[in-house]
């Protein structure tokens, strides 16, 4: 089932996190699917789409991720970011007006924070050379931790 609505590129399904055994369902019928993440409320998943959501220092092209707000229930993913590079990891805050992620938009993988109704981009951390990896942010929202390549 897994290939049936993705050709190509990994699926993401939603399951019931009560039930022991739960029915995945697949959430919406794309290809090059990455990392996603719901909403706090539930009722939209924050995903990231590109070929790889592995980061190659300076990569542009084809392959490059941005990020999707997707409306469950709906066929539609609106673009969040358009950017050449890697836009990835996508993670809700608290109130799920915003959302972090990491993005190469200043040469090295660093977090931004993200306006998902407006598209507003502010960047968060500031590291140069080897970049942010895997962030997780607090159920709070009030850390982020993360691991640094290298």
């Amino acid at each position: 089932a897994t290939r049936e609505l993705q050709p190509f590129g990994p699926a993401l399904y939603t399951v019931a996190a009560a039930e022991r055994s739960g029915r995945p369902r697949p959430v919406l019928a794309t290809s090059r699917t990455l990392s996603g993440q719901l909403s706090p409320d539930g009722k939209s998943l924050l995903f990231a789409r590109g070929s790889s959501d592995w980061p190659r220092r300076g990569y542009r092209g084809d392959a490059s991720a941005d990020l999707y707000l997707h409306p469950l229930g709906t066929k539609q993913a609106r673009r969040l970011t358009d950017f050449d590079g890697q836009d990835m990891w996508p993670q809700w805050l608290p109130g799920g007006r915003e959302a972090l992620y990491v993005s190469e938009r200043d040469g090295t993988h660093n977090l931004w924070k993200i306006d998902v109704a407006t598209g507003r981009a502010t960047q968060v951390t500031r590291h140069k050379g080897d970049g942010v990896r895997f962030p997780g942010v607090a159920a709070d929202g009030s850390r982020v931790a993360y691991e640094i390549a290298g």
